[in-house]
């Protein structure tokens, strides 16, 4: 069904789609929020007598975007991250936690919780793939 290029681009956008919206939530909305203050520099700017960049407000807001996730660019590039930062914030809590006195007892806890919830998405994220592998498979068949 489809051409090498095509389903290249498609799986590249997937994940460039997984990576903003689902792994990274929190940079790519402030991503957006910065777009969106950039502009208003920009016309600020341009009130005051200076030159803005002629840029849409879409472009703005991917400018955001860009900036906020330099890192997550450079940590899929040379492989550098090893734990999603929604775990890595996890693990921080509990560090701090237990910097405070909580018991080895309950940091145990607490990271066991944490791997479980880690597990479940690695799972549920397995069997979406064996999903759209199945459903790929049958729309070639067709």
């Amino acid at each position: 069904m489809f051409e090498d290029g095509k389903d290249l681009f498609s799986r590249f956008f997937s994940l460039c789609t997984s990576v903003l919206m689902l792994d990274t939530p929190r940079r790519t909305i402030y991503g957006v929020i910065l777009g969106y203050i950039l502009e208003v520099l920009a016309v600020v700017i341009v009130w005051f007598g200076f030159e803005a960049p002629p840029l849409s407000t879409f472009q703005y807001v991917v400018l955001g975007v860009f900036v906020l996730h330099f890192r997550t660019l450079f940590e899929m590039t040379f492989g550098k991250r090893k734990v999603s930062e929604k775990y890595e914030e996890q693990f921080a809590v509990i560090s701090q936690a237990e910097a405070k006195g909580l018991s080895k007892a309950h940091v145990k806890l607490q990271l066991l919780q944490v791997c479980q919830t880690a597990l479940k998405d690695a799972s549920l994220a397995q069997r979406m793939q064996e999903e759209l592998a199945k459903m790929d498979k049958e729309s070639r068949d067709d």
